[in-house]
């Protein structure tokens, strides 16, 4: 199949929100040794001397341990904002298939590639995706005979997790923000040439009206988000990046650049590296492997043309400095042009390699 790799428009809250979720790997690997909240929480009344918590201390508290479960969830909290996980509609075996779950770099692509998909066929039900579509757009070719089933547990994944994230102002803060997803796939079929799949709208967003015309068959607050055009040269080229270089890619594509900056050809994207990183996924233990893995992924991602200060510069920074430091990247403005530079010169390179 000779896939055109079409540029499409993707909800840009869609990527930018909800997505990144899906760059939470092992989320119940360890479900069995997980404390329980209310046993912490107990615990602490011990520890503490005292018959009840603020809702202050109980959020420091468990914001320290970081990772927990409730009778419904699996709780990762990240401080400024949480993120619980719950697979309470599936009606299989749970013994037999959490460990399938898997929600990943991958998990990410491959969403990508379904909304990328619902805009390319006009529809978000009964969407039918080729299985050499999706290893096309992945960059793999059939005879890498282990990605199927990845790709199975990863559909598995978005088809019964459930989502809901809390974001805080910080990580002392009590009142949240509240966004719940529902499950990303409501429905699916694998047959031996495709997968047949419902998506839920809200991941669909301001797509739904563009599709439709119809305000009508729009999500709650949908003319609050924007779309974007995304080129899906980007997936394939994104198959051997680190998790950090991809999601940066994928955030710049979101972005329209500052005013003040940008140029006649390309939009400057200016942001703190700490927001950089957080953006990236980057939450090693120490400063100094956050540091390299964003430098790397700098210069991994090869649809910035420009780094300011550039990276050699960068590079001579203390880490305690970096972090606060702000840089400007620069992308193409011209989707057009981006997305045939990328089918000419990068594309065709990663392919020749296989």
């Amino acid at each position: 199949m000779n896939s055109q790799f079409p540029i499409v428009k993707i909800d840009r809250t869609t990527i930018t929100e909800l997505l990144p979720v899906f760059i939470n790997k092992g989320i119940f690997a360890k479900y069995d040794g997980l404390p329980e909240r209310a046993d912490l929480l107990n615990q602490l009344k011990l520890d503490l001397g005292v018959t009840d918590l603020t809702t202050e201390q109980e959020r420091e508290y468990l914001t320290q341990i970081g990772e927990y479960r409730t009778d419904d969830f699996v709780v990762r909290d990240y401080g400024n904002y949480l993120i619980k996980f719950t697979l309470s509609r599936y009606n299989g075996s749970l013994k037999d298939d959490l460990q399938r779950v898997s929600l990943n770099k991958l998990g990410h692509r491959i969403a990508m590639v379904i909304l990328s998909e619902v805009y390319s066929q006009r529809k978000w039900t009964d969407l039918e995706i080729p299985k050499e579509k999706i290893l096309e757009y992945l960059g793999y070719s059939s005879a890498s005979k282990q990605i199927y089933g990845d790709i199975k547990d990863v559909l598995f994944s978005l088809r019964w997790l459930e989502y809901e994230l809390m974001e805080f102002t910080n990580a002392s803060s009590i009142k949240p923000r509240i966004i719940k997803t529902g499950n990303f796939i409501y429905d699916l079929e694998i047959n031996p040439k495709s997968y047949i799949m419902d998506i839920n709208k809200k991941f669909v967003g301001t797509i739904v009206y563009v599709l439709t015309r119809d305000k009508s068959t729009l999500p709650a607050n949908a003319f609050e988000r924007l779309y974007i055009d995304y080129p899906t040269t980007l997936l394939p080229l994104s198959k051997d990046y680190s998790q950090g270089a991809y999601l940066l890619a994928t955030f710049l594509m979101t972005q329209l650049g500052n005013s003040k900056l940008n140029t006649s050809t390309h939009k400057v994207i200016a942001q703190k590296i700490s927001t950089l990183m957080e953006i990236m996924k980057l939450n090693y233990s120490r400063d100094d492997r956050n540091t390299q893995a964003f430098l790397s992924a700098l210069e991994e991602t090869q649809i910035i043309d420009r780094v300011v200060p550039d990276i050699s510069t960068l590079k001579d920074l203390k880490t305690s400095r970096i972090q606060d430091q702000v840089v400007h990247l620069y992308v193409k403005k011209d989707i057009k042009l981006l997305d045939s530079e990328i089918k000419s010169n990068l594309l065709v390179t990663k392919m020749e390699k296989k």
